[in-house]
């Protein structure tokens, strides 16, 4: 199967990979000698590459601007701490189907502590198919990724919850530093804080015509892409950044 042409976005092994001490690269056998009539042959199929199958000339293009655009994009809110222990909501504003979500929160470590993540009492709780790997090992820090690993749940509001011990009763900084849905390079959330969702501020659109400055033609060429009338897209054109386009225009 290895050898098969074109098969280049899998290859397989007839045993588990049970270990990684030398990567890269991973050995693992390919081969396994078999008589014309066995059966009960079972293998190990290995995605290569893109493994969530979306990646094409253009989003690659977009990603590697969309990128340069956040970097150093983040999002600082006070938080009135009480000492006990606090179940802080990760929200979703914006309704689609969730495939995944990356996030990343530092905070305070002399104020509190995170101690987990979960999914209990939020939009995802009961759906089957989530994964929500979460390292709070790191002091003043949270990185959560969660990711559908089957069935796909559409919909928004709070998706899961940090709870965190708090040693301190006082106001202290919580720094959003990322918050990507489905592999965008910003969405519509954040984190509930004191009633209110922290939120990373959507970022300046991207030049469509390289003249150095946002003018009537950058959100015209923006309703042209969205309007499906053109083919050069390569900004993220959506109705939110054309509506950032006129504020920047009209000064506000």
């Amino acid at each position: 199967m290895n050898n098969s042409n074109p098969c280049v976005d899998w290859v397989f092994t007839p045993y588990p990979i049970t270990s990684c001490p030398n990567w890269p690269p991973i050995t693992y056998p390919t081969e396994r000698s078999v008589t014309p009539s066995a059966t009960g042959q079972n293998f190990i199929g290995i995605r290569l590459g893109d493994v969530s199958g979306d990646w094409t000339k253009n989003t690659a293009t977009r990603s590697l601007r969309d990128n340069h655009e956040l970097r150093g994009n983040s999002a600082t809110c006070n938080l009135n701490a009480v000492a006990g222990t606090l179940k802080m909501p990760i929200v979703l504003n914006q309704s689609g189907a969730i495939e995944n979500l990356d996030i990343e929160v530092e905070y305070d470590s002399s104020v509190m502590t995170a101690d987990s993540v979960t999914f209990t009492g939020g939009i995802l709780d009961g759906k089957e198919g989530y994964a929500m790997p979460f390292n709070t090992d790191i002091a003043g820090k949270v990185l959560v990724m969660i990711y559908a690993a089957g069935k796909v749940f559409t919909g928004s509001g709070e998706v899961a919850y940090i709870n965190f011990t708090v040693s301190k009763t006082q106001s202290t900084p919580v720094l959003l530093k990322k918050f990507k849905f489905n592999n965008e390079t910003a969405a519509s959330g954040g984190l509930k804080i004191n009633g209110s969702v922290c939120e990373i501020p959507y970022p300046l659109t991207c030049d469509s015509d390289y003249d150095g400055k946002y003018t009537m033609n950058d959100a015209v060429y923006y309703l042209q892409c969205i309007a499906g009338v053109r083919q050069d897209c390569i900004c993220n054109e959506n109705l939110r950044a054309v509506i950032q386009v006129l504020r920047v225009l009209s000064g506000m």
